[in-house]
């Protein structure tokens, strides 16, 4: 979950505009360990939506770039995402 462009800057990913850094000025160590967005995109208790209620959070987040290109949110839900979560699912009587 993270990507170095040519010129070292630091992005979450390729396909996820959010600035964290530039490797020229600190370490990649530092950028990941203590990068506040990085720090919230690790614990998956910080997603919205079905993605913060669902029981693959932890695993899978869904696609934080996706949710940015949807909702300009990171921690929104993925919005391409078909599972429907368990809790949602006993309400519905799915």
């Amino acid at each position: 979950m993270i990507f170095v462009a040519h010129n070292g800057d630091v992005n979450p990913s390729g396909f996820l505009p959010i600035p964290l850094g530039n490797v020229k000025e600190r370490s990649i160590v530092d950028i990941y360990r203590n990068n506040e967005t990085l720090i919230k995109l690790r614990d998956h208790r910080n997603l919205k939506g079905r993605c913060g209620i669902c029981e693959y959070g932890d695993i899978c987040g869904g696609s934080r770039a996706r949710a940015y290109s949807y909702f300009n949110d990171i921690f929104q839900e993925d919005p391409r995402c078909l599972y429907i979560p368990r809790s949602i699912q006993s309400l519905n009587n799915i």
